[in-house]
């Protein structure tokens, strides 16, 4: 796997080099984002439902690859890694298609488990990345069915003079008894769909107004309009989605005042129990 992530570089550079690309070897921002369960609606905590969606590649969570795109846009020294630890040999070619089909933007960096006994290589391939491109920050996008929480937490504490923002998709509940969800650890925030993250990136001036302001006018009404229920295609809330424990906040938008309530009142109803 090191062999592969200088593989990876070299092409980046690569590229660079020669204007195929607008990212430069040492970025100012590395995001690493899992698949399963972040960007792709994959039920990892149920068997026979993580076998049926392994092979489906438009089953995106709703809005995070035009999301992730308006990001990159208006980053152009950030790299995007996808980091999973789904099986090479498996999922390689079928997350490689979920991405390029799907529109997320893409750095060439799709970075899976070669072993699946091999309990330490997220932690051990977003080490290497960090230390590989040296960035100013890095920003890490999980979720809480698994792992995410605690390799994002150790990550952070491996590079202390790093800031590291960690966004948490939660789509699971500790409080629930089947599918049990992961706590967030401390300095971690969390979110359900991609509005939330939409603002946070909005918040913290990593995205602009006019795309911000975009997002919300095309995501939210289809969020709101979205049926209960759904298994198939691009989704906000599956039907297995327990999201009781994030805090709906009320944030007060300019101008956006009534999309924004109709947005957290649609919120409020799927993920209070």
């Amino acid at each position: 796997m090191k062999g592969e992530v200088k593989m990876l570089l070299k092409r980046w550079i690569l590229f660079s080099i020669i204007g195929l690309s607008s990212v430069v070897v040492r970025a100012q921002t590395l995001v690493v984002v899992d698949i399963d369960d972040t960007l792709k609606v994959a039920h990892v905590l149920n068997a026979a439902d993580s076998i049926a969606n392994s092979g489906k590649i438009k089953n995106q969570f709703l809005g995070m690859a035009k999301l992730l795109r308006m990001f990159k846009e208006d980053n152009s020294e950030m790299a995007i890694a996808y980091v999973s630890n789904a099986p090479e040999s498996l999922m390689h070619n079928s997350h490689r298609r979920f991405i390029e089909i799907n529109g997320f933007p893409d750095d060439g960096f799709l970075l899976l488990r070669e072993n699946v006994f091999d309990g330490s290589f997220k932690v051990r391939v977003i080490r290497q990345l960090v230390n590989e491109i040296m960035p100013a920050k890095v920003i890490l996008i999980g979720d809480n069915a698994e792992k995410d929480t605690l390799i994002y937490e150790q990550i952070q504490k491996d590079f202390p003079q790093i800031p590291i923002l960690t966004l948490i998709h939660r789509v699971y509940s500790v409080k629930n008894k089947k599918d049990t969800g992961k706590p967030l650890q401390k300095d971690q925030m969390g979110y359900v769909t991609s509005v939330d993250l939409a603002v946070i990136f909005s918040r913290l001036n990593m995205i602009s107004r006019d795309h911000f302001q975009q997002f919300l006018n095309e995501e939210i009404p289809r969020i709101v309009a979205e049926p209960d229920h759904l298994e198939e295609g691009e989704i906000a809330f599956p039907k297995w989605m327990d999201c009781r424990d994030q805090m709906v906040r009320r944030f007060k938008m300019p101008g956006q005042k009534d999309l924004f309530a109709q947005y957290q009142s649609r919120l409020k109803k799927r993920c209070t129990r």
